[in-house]
């Protein structure tokens, strides 16, 4: 699976609904973007510019992705991780459910919150949570994919209250500092680790931006 797919599931509740971690969309972005990044969709210019690359993927969410970059203004990394339009989850929900894998409940005029994308398969979930449960209790090493997912789960501060309960012997600051741990031991390529450098910064950036402002109005 992609990485946003896999975060799209551990960001998903069982009742379709989106779980409570804050910049929830953020993150899904993010996974997105490094999926683009992976496969050489797109390229970051000196100026921290994206911009689509001739290489159009075949995978429908990220060619989705890349149909959207070559229609809109060249935005940097940070305006494209808070766009609306770049948000993958209805993409993703329809995509899992082209492979019998998903339902969506249309949401009725009045409830909040949107239509809900209730997986039908759900080991597919079980098995990303086991693997990252095994990488985190160290009977696993982790894939550049693995740190990618968990560092940005680290960054908008849900990797602890989404997987508690896949590694119960770990306090909160105890996994923080295992995934920081764990980042020494993958071993990246230029690109990857241009990209895991990048996508983090930003959502970061962004993070921060919305705590300033949500202080700002309390």
């Amino acid at each position: 699976m992609l990485i946003c797919q896999e975060m799209f599931l551990l960001l998903t509740k069982d009742n379709g609904k989106k779980e409570a971690v804050t910049n929830n969309e953020t993150a899904l972005s993010a996974g997105l973007f490094s999926d683009l990044l992976m496969h050489d969709a797109v390229g970051i210019s000196a100026k921290n510019k994206v911009h689509a690359t001739d290489k159009k993927p075949e995978h429908p969410v990220l060619a989705w992705a890349w149909d959207g970059l070559h229609e809109r203004r060249t935005s940097s990394v940070k305006t494209l991780l808070q766009a609306r339009w770049f948000s993958p989850r209805e993409k993703i929900a329809q995509d899992f459910r082209d492979h019998g894998q998903l339902e969506i409940e249309d949401a009725a005029w009045w409830q909040l919150g949107g239509d809900r994308y209730i997986m039908t398969d759900t080991a597919l979930e079980d098995e990303v949570r086991e693997r990252l449960a095994a990488v985190l209790d160290g009977t696993q090493n982790p894939s550049v994919k693995d740190m990618i997912i968990l560092d940005i789960l680290r960054e908008v501060k849900g990797a602890y209250p989404l997987l508690k309960e896949d590694a119960p012997e770990m306090k909160r600051r105890e996994m923080r500092n295992r995934i920081k741990e764990l980042k020494q031991q993958v071993e990246y390529d230029d690109a990857a680790a241009s990209a895991v450098k990048t996508i983090l910064q930003e959502t970061t950036a962004i993070i921060a931006a919305a705590a300033v402002s949500t202080a700002g109005t309390t």
